[in-house]
């Protein structure tokens, strides 16, 4: 629960570190917000590990493991939304921020895919709800690393 936490608190401070450059009319460093991707990443990685690896334990009753799915699937389909708008402004900065808004939400997809399997097969839910989560876990390394050079040669 550690590791997931702090997978959080960097995503919350990653979006209040976004939104307070945005709302003092300061462009976003992008090559910052792809650090924080990686980080992200890096965090995001460690907890499907440690789910893939070690059996991890969270027994969810029926209605909260419904609860978490509904909640995840409303971050999820929010933060696509927001993330398709922002796209037709064209804006890398917005973008960024859209991008920590799809992280929370597969973040919590994972999180109900853990609670739904484990409803139904404890025995395998934290083996697969890792494997997802690591697939989840490198394509925010890629989308960090290609922010992040793409940032860097913007700058040259």
């Amino acid at each position: 629960m550690l590791v997931l936490s702090s997978c959080y608190l960097l995503i919350t401070f990653s979006r209040g570190w976004a939104i307070n450059q945005w709302w003092h009319n300061r462009p976003i460093n992008t090559y910052k917000g792809g650090l924080f991707l990686l980080t992200l990443g890096a965090i995001y990685s460690i907890f499907a590990a440690i789910m893939l690896s070690h059996e991890y334990t969270r027994p969810f009753t029926p209605i909260a493991a419904y609860f978490v799915a509904i909640m995840a699937f409303a971050k999820l389909s929010t933060a696509i939304s927001g993330l398709i708008r922002a796209r037709k402004l064209h804006t890398l900065d917005l973008t960024l921020l859209k991008a920590y808004a799809l992280a929370d939400g597969t973040l919590a997809i994972v999180i109900a895919h853990y609670a739904l399997l484990h409803l139904y097969h404890p025995q395998a839910a934290s083996f697969y709800a890792g494997r997802f989560g690591l697939v989840l876990a490198l394509i925010y390394l890629i989308a960090g690393a290609i922010v992040t050079i793409y940032s860097r040669q913007k700058q040259k």
